[in-house]
């Protein structure tokens, strides 16, 4: 199958990538970007009803990225069928649930074309792709200490720093949507959080990557045709 073109589908529910950055890095890999704004639909048909459900992970932390595989396979279905695009590829690998999560939800939604991902067998670690990124001319996970996964409902982690057993406390600057309600002091080593929720932290270790488009197409789903 040749391949002529190629479009990457960003599905906007949210997350904390701008779209400047996802265009940024769809046009240093010279990819056709789509943002596909699906904010309200997410919050409408999957967050609302997720909340009402109570539904959580494992009764540790709401139900996030989970929620939104399925609107992101649809929405690259959409695209997929009006460019006449012959497969919807994803980056997921076999470490990951999204793998599975995604080639479901394209299968139970009747692609037509090829789907999958091209790291099923042959995945890239945290600690390699930052080193092929740069090759390819992008250095844009500089910095990066954990990997996570963001939307308008939930913020997750996991990895990086945050396998280290030695270390108790998330970074401070991982919390976005709050702020600290007393400051620490000699006398107080604690601090309580209030006014929006606290980042959802999972610190399963894994020495494969949790590899997405957002860090290496800028998209959650590509179509080529």
């Amino acid at each position: 199958m040749g391949i002529r073109e190629v479009h990457a589908v960003s599905v906007d529910i949210g997350e904390d990538e701008s779209s400047a950055y996802k265009r940024q890095v769809a046009e240093a890999l010279g990819a056709t970007i789509h943002i596909m704004d699906r904010r309200e639909e997410f919050a409408g048909q999957y967050v609302g009803p997720a909340i009402a459900a109570q539904a959580v992970h494992l009764g540790i932390h709401p139900v996030s990225s989970t929620l939104s595989r399925p609107l992101i396979a649809k929405s690259a279905v959409e695209l997929a069928r009006a460019l006449g695009a012959q497969a919807v590829l994803h980056t997921a690998d076999r470490s990951q649930n999204t793998l599975r999560r995604l080639n479901g939800a394209l299968s139970l939604l009747g692609y037509e074309g090829a789907f999958g991902s091209a790291y099923d067998l042959d995945p890239v670690t945290r600690d390699d792709k930052p080193t092929e990124l740069r090759a390819a001319g992008l250095d844009l996970l500089a910095g990066r200490i954990v990997s996570g996964d963001s939307n308008l409902w939930c913020r997750e982690f996991e990895s990086g720093i945050l396998d280290d057993p030695e270390m108790h406390q998330v970074p401070e600057e991982m919390y976005t949507w709050s702020r600290p309600t007393a400051a620490a002091s000699d006398s107080a080593p604690r601090s309580t959080r209030r006014r929006g929720p606290s980042p959802c932290c999972r610190t399963r270790p894994t020495a494969r990557s949790r590899t997405s488009t957002r860090s290496t197409a800028a998209s959650n789903a590509s179509s080529f045709r």
